[in-house]
């Protein structure tokens, strides 16, 4: 089993005000996670899988063409989904022939949370993680 949550959620919150000083506010609690199930059973391809996520994150019909533009929108611009964060995407039941693809693609969101958090615009966490099973 492989998943993208290479991070702990954190206890504490910080916001900019506008004169752009920090204020932390602890012992925040981040929203529940939802655990959004799809099976592979039927996946022939990987444009099967993107159709599915696609129908499971309620994404825009664009957005779902390559898993660049899916991590893209799953960590950047979760916005553009009608599913947001948090939450975890469990993938059951993948043919031998998808799973190095399905297991690229949760490297690469956790590759993306990683990068998200060492950036200096965006500096934070989206609590998104990707599991094949």
């Amino acid at each position: 089993m492989l998943h993208s949550d290479a991070v702990r959620e954190r206890d504490t919150e910080t916001v900019l005000l506008a004169d752009a000083q920090p204020v932390v506010r602890r012992d925040v609690r981040p929203a529940a996670r939802r655990m959004l199930e799809i099976d592979a059973s039927h996946w022939r391809s990987q444009r099967d899988f993107y159709d599915a996520l696609k129908g499971l994150l309620g994404s825009v019909e664009r957005h779902c063409c390559s898993s660049e533009a899916v991590v893209e929108t799953m960590i950047y611009y979760p916005d553009l989904n009608t599913q947001q964060p948090p939450y975890d995407i469990l993938i059951r039941n993948a043919s031998a022939e998808l799973r190095p693809f399905l297991f690229d693609f949760a490297c690469g969101v956790a590759q993306a949370r990683q990068d998200r958090r060492a950036s200096r615009e965006w500096g934070d966490d989206v609590a998104v993680v990707v599991t094949v099973a």
